[in-house]
């Protein structure tokens, strides 16, 4: 028992320098917390929106980084549609725009006949008709943060539209989104005639040599364009790779420094107890029970700073995805298996960090270290 209780005692004799390696592990921690966890949850909600649309296969200009800029001709969804196997195609024009409350949000136009209308659940209101005028549908969320409701009039760039409807909670990406009558947005836009990819809906989703033949066949003839399925399509987005890479190159400068710590504190600490570790070692302690010790506190250093680095990061990215300026645009994910993660990983940064220390402290000899000032 009193072993156990040695890695608390030698950690607590430098109180400050602990404390700031505790600091430094937490903000490490949380900061990998933070990254992954908004990474994967708009890898999520990118997924999670098409495969409620009934999107089988995703189309967007080959090579583009950011889908809001990209620009196609409607006319290819219709050679698209007239390939064997392909039941039906809905073009959509996706932007941002900044409303006159200068929030900015989401804007998605569909056509009157899209099939992309049917996966919409709303909660009160109904579907735009051929008789509105300038009719829109408000995500759940957005609709709450304006204080908006069926039948509220309001304007963007000089032009008032109603809401006719309000979804019911959903995907991340819906629950912030205004979405209109594709032919609307294109004239608030200056997009007129452009579209910013196809949905793509086929005969038979549910066999996968059917998907890949068809995608094999449209990717062929149409080389302008990328073809993916609907449940992968935020594997293969370039802007979401670009921020994955990102977020986990961040993550791992920030593991180093934290390693880096570990490292400092158990060193200095193995050093200011030079002739201490000879006396234990003279007295007949095993190499190994020494080892075994300086690993201890490196992995109490860890797991102190780990615990409180996860609060962190989970307090902290909600916090975040709360401000009204990027509210809509961060979607945190954090689950039990990125807390599984990271709960191993700081383990493995405490035995890792603790490696070298505790190695220094096996190799001294007895001696010369009673006898060290």
């Amino acid at each position: 028992m009193y072993f156990l209780e040695l890695p608390f005692k030698n950690l607590s004799r430098r109180p400050l320098r602990a404390f700031f390696t505790l600091v430094g592990i937490s903000a490490a921690v949380g900061s990998f917390m933070g990254f992954v966890g908004l990474s994967r949850g708009m890898q999520g909600a990118c997924r999670e929106i098409l495969i409620e649309r009934g999107t089988h296969i995703f189309a967007y200009p080959e090579g583009i980084v950011d889908l809001l800029g990209s620009s196609l001709d409607p006319a290819l969804g219709h050679q698209i549609a007239s390939l064997k196997g392909v039941k039906q195609v809905s073009e959509e024009l996706i932007g941002l725009m900044e409303l006159d409350t200068g929030q900015v949000i989401f804007v998605t136009g569909w056509p009157p006949q899209s099939f992309l209308w049917k996966s919409v659940s709303l909660q009160r209101g109904r579907l735009p008709g051929p008789n509105d005028k300038h009719p829109v549908i408000l995500g759940k969320s957005i609709a709450d943060a304006l204080g908006y409701d069926v039948g509220t009039e309001f304007t963007i760039r000089g032009k008032k539209f109603t809401v006719v409807g309000i979804c019911k909670l959903g995907p991340l990406a819906r629950n912030n989104t205004i979405i209109f009558p594709i032919k609307l947005l294109q004239e608030l836009t200056n997009r007129d005639n452009k579209v910013s990819a196809f949905n793509i809906q086929i005969e038979n989703p549910q066999d996968p040599r059917v998907m890949r033949k068809i995608i094999g066949q449209l990717s062929s003839k149409f080389r302008e364009l990328c073809f993916v399925e609907g449940r992968s399509v935020s594997d293969n987005n370039k802007m979401l790779q670009i921020f994955r890479a990102m977020a986990w190159a961040t993550s791992a400068v920030a593991l180093f420094i934290g390693l880096a710590m570990i490292i400092n504190t158990l060193l200095m600490s193995v050093l200011e107890r030079t002739k201490e570790i000879g006396i234990l070692k003279a007295i007949g302690w095993h190499p190994l029970r020494i080892l075994s010790m300086i690993l201890l506190e490196g992995i109490l250093l860890a797991a102190c700073g780990g615990i409180a680095g996860t609060l962190l990061g989970i307090v902290g990215i909600h916090w975040l995805s709360q401000f009204p300026q990027v509210k809509g645009f961060v979607y945190p994910l954090i689950d039990s298996g990125l807390i599984i993660e990271v709960v191993l990983g700081t383990f493995a940064l405490g035995l890792i960090g603790s490696i070298y220390p505790a190695l220094r402290a096996v190799s001294l000899n007895a001696a010369e270290a009673i006898r060290y000032e």
